[in-house]
């Protein structure tokens, strides 16, 4: 009786760390094994139907992106100068 409780402690010893760094967590929809150490030995996962968030909205996704301002035309015109009475040469720009 004492070697097998020492036996089973044994064991539990030895295979308890190797799972202690590995859980089951949903990954693309599905449940897998997930651990910090390639040499962990992999739990086996039971099958669980994992739905996939959407994903997440921060607040400068919600903000629309600023326009560069408005190219401006400027061009030469003649405009009526009723002062003078005659035309001048201005530069108009929209």
């Amino acid at each position: 009786m004492r070697r097998c409780l020492l036996t089973l402690l044994l064991l539990v010893a030895v295979t308890s760390p190797a799972r202690a760094d590995c859980e089951c967590a949903c990954l693309d929809g599905l449940n897998q094994p997930v651990c910090s150490s390639d040499t962990d030995a992999r739990p086996s996962c039971p099958d669980v139907v994992c739905t996939i968030a959407p994903p997440a909205v921060s607040e400068e996704e919600d903000v629309e992106p600023e326009l560069p301002p408005p190219r401006r035309v400027c061009r030469d015109e003649m405009e009526w100068d009723p002062i003078f009475r005659e035309y001048e040469r201005v530069r108009v720009c929209r």
